[in-house]
């Protein structure tokens, strides 16, 4: 559906130091407009009128309440106070509409002088040069360009940090070198020329290693400078020696406006993780409703993107650099995941400071190898060496609510059966009162337990089986079959919450399906686990489920028990051709089951074939429960690198061998007879401990 606007408004005041006026939507006056503050073409700041005005009111007839917000005060940028000229508009977002002003430029110096742009007597410019306070390392192949606007920008913005730049070229013959070369008058600038097309992490480590600095700035060749961020860049790492990296807010150009001005939208506000297909994968975070981002103001995250990333020489050399196992992708997230926890550093995006990204140019420029073949490689390599550890990270922080790694509100789905049915009744019948008792205790506990939460209920009045979005069910009837869940994620919790007689709960086919078991009382708890063959939990005030959604948990990937994938040796096709092979492999399958299943670990069993499809859930581990099959009759398998691979034969004797894709991961255990909880959770804790150590 096309929403007309009709905006309608004026810049009353335009100053070195304010920004005022007032707009509304003719259309819609009730609403608050989206308003972008430009500055030379370039966004620099998004807001909306936040200030009622009377007489705007009155002059439509409307009360000042029913008009809503119309006028706005806003601080000027700092950028207008660098004694140059400015246009400055403000401007109508979905429309690209410029509000009339009263003035349209703006020319200010600021008097005051910071101290480093002083030099001390008798000291020459060179003699500065000679002892820089941070190194910029660029990597260029045919981005002439972008290389000039880059290098423009910074001339015109950096006012007071003493820099020496190193470019290391790759290759270029688009006359970059040239233009390089026309620099060095202006800028304290080195060129390593190189004859081929390296790798980002090789160029950059060859630039960390010529450099006399002891800060290192990597930027890219596509970024131009839109304000002096470098000294806010360097105070944040001088004032806090827990900060390891830091990086700032991207902007990226998305288009041009009716006035025939570039439109930017926000690129990145820090790199954290989200769940997709069956891993956790890094994703450049913007603003959004539904993650909690802040947009204007410094914020800690895992990884900031290396198209701005300053941080210490010392650091970056004790943890070898960027790793050249990558070519041009994931290799920042590496490095900030690997200097933040092998030197116990934080990784802050400082997001009220702003540069443009003409996103792609270093990226996508002249690769050799195809883009799609060179994304899966770096993926795969991601995925190896941090997949199995971001599985655990992830839910640590999403259970924690600490921002870091995720900033998804948790949410909780509580199937709460016909509690719709007492609400529209005055009394409902006494089980279903009990339920609505039961419930409204489950969620004053997971208010205290989980005070950023989102708690959804599921009920028979509308879609009970719809569970988009929820990072964890809670089902408190027998009767709900876990097995008809839709739009699910791979990684959810399913969680039996029971109340009332235990029977119909052990009975029902899909009681093994649930990862865990929560009993709501104590005489719950003890008929549950004289009779039901699992591990049973007692909710409590403190754990309303047990061991379940726990941050902290020295038992496994936080918020569980180990979730624990069975394959099966054989298809499912060959279920029908060869029965008797088949059954042999699905009874070791369901004995593998149950055990682990009475130890406490979330199980299932799954066909060869079905290893790959869509809704295959998430593991953390994986055992093949190698029967009497002999290896030639076995399908080729691939073992996820994410994932603890186990190897679980029945007999003792010597290792059995059996086929693996090219791109498999190796078994990490092999293993006789039907292996121990204690036993997977030790290799676990083992494999996740060497993610970030030197190898």
């Amino acid at each position: 559906m096309n929403i007309q606007h009709e905006p309608l408004g004026l810049v009353e005041q335009l100053t070195p130091f304010r920004v005022q006026g007032w707009a509304f939507d003719r259309a819609r006056p009730d609403l608050a407009l989206d308003l972008v503050l430009r500055v030379d073409g370039t966004a620099v700041q998004w807001f909306r009128p936040h200030l009622r005005a009377d007489s705007i009111a009155q002059y439509l007839g409307m009360s000042a309440s029913s008009l809503g917000p119309t006028a706005f005060d806003i601080p000027a940028p700092e950028v207008l106070a660098d004694g140059r000229p400015h246009r400055v508009e403000v401007v109508h977002a979905p429309t690209g509409a410029v509000l009339p002003s009263s003035a349209s430029t703006v020319q200010y110096f600021d008097p005051h002088v910071p101290l480093a742009r002083i030099q001390p007597l008798g000291i020459s410019a060179a003699a500065l040069q000679a002892d820089p306070e941070v190194t910029v390392v660029v990597l260029n192949r045919n981005g002439r360009v972008v290389l000039q606007a880059l290098l423009e920008s910074w001339e015109i913005y950096n006012q007071s940090t003493s820099v020496e730049w190193i470019v290391i070229d790759h290759a270029s013959t688009d006359g970059s070198l040239e233009l390089l070369e026309s620099w060095k008058e202006r800028l304290n600038l080195r060129v390593q020329a190189l004859p081929i097309n390296d790798s980002f992490s090789a160029s950059c480590n060859l630039g960390a290693r010529m450099a006399k600095s002891k800060h290192l700035l990597f930027l890219n060749n596509d970024i131009v400078w839109l304000h002096d961020a470098l000294p806010y860049m360097l105070q944040t790492l001088r004032s806090d020696p827990d900060t390891g990296v830091v990086g700032i807010k991207l902007l990226k150009a998305i288009g041009e406006a009716s006035v025939g001005m570039p439109v930017t939208d926000v690129q990145h506000l820090g790199v954290r993780f989200m769940q997709h297909d069956q891993g956790y994968w890094p994703y450049e975070a913007a603003p959004s409703v539904a993650r909690r981002e802040a947009e204007y103001s410094p914020q800690q995250v895992p990884v900031v993107t290396g198209a701005v990333l300053l941080c210490r020489k010392a650091d970056f050399m004790a943890v070898g650099g960027f790793d050249t196992s990558y070519f041009y992708g994931f290799e920042d997230v590496e490095l900030c995941l690997r200097l933040a926890h092998r030197l116990r550093k934080r990784v802050v995006c400082r997001n009220d400071l702003t540069a443009l990204h003409r996103h792609g140019h270093t990226r996508l420029t002249g690769r050799e190898a195809p883009i799609f073949d060179r994304v899966q490689h770096n993926a795969t390599v991601l995925n190896r060496q941090m997949g199995l550890w971001a599985k655990a990270a992830w839910w640590r922080s999403i259970l924690s609510a600490d921002g870091i790694m995720c900033s998804e509100r948790l949410t909780i789905g509580l199937l709460v059966g016909k509690l719709p049915e007492p609400i529209r009744r005055e009394r409902g019948t006494r089980a279903s009162e009990k339920l609505l008792s039961d419930m409204a205790r489950l969620g004053t506990q997971l208010e205290a337990r989980f005070p950023s939460s989102r708690v959804v209920l599921l009920h028979s009045g509308g879609d009970a089986y719809d569970v988009r979005g929820m990072h964890a069910v809670v089902v408190t009837s027998p009767q709900y079959n876990i097995r008809l869940l839709r739009n699910v994620r791979p990684d959810i919790r399913c969680i039996a919450y029971v109340h009332g007689a235990a029977e119909p709960w052990s009975k029902a086919p899909w009681w093994l399906d649930f990862d865990g078991y929560v009993a709501v009382s104590s005489i719950v708890y003890q008929s549950l686990a004289e009779s039901s063959g699992v591990v049973i939990d007692e909710s409590s005030y403190q754990a309303p489920f047990g061991r379940w959604l726990r941050a902290e948990s020295s038992e496994g990937p936080a918020g569980t028990m180990l979730r624990i994938a069975i394959r099966l040796p054989v298809t499912a096709a060959s279920a029908a051709t060869r029965p008797s092979s088949a059954a042999t492999a699905w009874a070791h399958a369901q004995a593998l089951r149950q055990s682990l299943k009475q130890e406490g670990a979330a199980c299932w069993i799954q066909w060869a074939d079905e290893a790959r499809q869509p809704l295959q859930r998430l593991a953390d581990v994986c055992i093949i429960a190698l029967g009497g099959h002999g290896s030639k009759t076995l399908p080729a398998a691939t073992l996820d690198h994410a994932c603890l691979n186990v190897v679980c034969q029945q007999a003792t004797g010597s290792k059995r061998t059996f086929p693996l894709t090219e791109d498999s991961a190796q078994p990490d255990l092999w293993l006789c007879g039907i292996p121990r909880l204690a036993e997977l959770q030790q290799a676990m804790e083992k494999r996740v401990g060497h993610t970030f150590l030197a190898s």
